[in-house]
């Protein structure tokens, strides 16, 4: 196998891309390959993939394995299936541990989220903005895959989170693509965090709100 090598400057800060994953065989080594294709766009900062993963019958993890021969930047973190609170707490965790990061970044692996955009919310990021969240709810944001009852289902999940949870400026709680700073992560109780999916997300950034973000 050719050997994929980019070059390293021990000079620039770490930002780690979260992605869990469960069953994405299909999609893993095309959004793998995008995130680090990304590297040459970024002046600021060393990118690292971890893949947690839920222990994928479709050989997600066996997909992976194979990459992380052509990718030296690339983890994989295993474990079973709780919920996608929990793939973000082992993920994080594991970033923060292994790479001790300047940025950490969230983002599904299914192609929801386009990689393209990672120097942009980590140019965000070198501006001052301690968390950054890629929204599909403000101008030129859209859904074209979410169904009628998926998009209600969002809309009203955002409003009442925003409302009740005093984060009236925050367009997006549920996005699952978002760049933070690391610093900021350290500070929150990731215990009390609920481990489903909507409810992370939005309890995430409460928890980040209160932390100064």
């Amino acid at each position: 196998m050719k050997q994929h090598n980019p070059q390293k400057n021990e000079s620039l800060l770490k930002a780690c891309v979260v992605l869990p994953t469960y069953n994405e065989a299909e999609n893993i080594e095309s959004i793998t390959k995008a995130v680090f294709a990304m590297q040459s766009n970024i002046s600021t900062h060393q990118l690292y993939v971890i893949v947690v993963d839920d222990n994928s019958p479709d050989g997600t993890q066996e997909i992976v394995k194979q990459q992380m021969q052509q990718y030296p930047n690339l983890r994989l973190v295993t474990g079973n299936k709780v919920g996608l609170g929990d793939a973000y707490k082992r993920g994080i965790s594991f970033a923060i541990t292994t790479f001790n990061p300047d940025l950490m970044l969230q983002m599904d692996a299914d192609g929801q989220h386009d990689p393209k955009l990672i120097p942009k919310l980590i140019n965000l990021a070198n501006d001052g903005f301690s968390l950054v969240i890629g929204s599909r709810l403000i101008a030129g944001g859209s859904t074209p895959d979410f169904s009628i009852w998926r998009k209600f289902l969002s809309t009203l999940g955002n409003l009442l989170v925003r409302y009740l949870g005093g984060m009236k400026n925050v367009k997006d709680c549920t996005s699952g693509f978002r760049c933070i700073k690391a610093n900021l992560l350290s500070k929150c109780d990731f215990d009390y965090l609920s481990t489903r999916g909507y409810s992370f997300q939005s309890s995430l950034v409460y928890e980040l709100i209160r932390h100064g973000a």
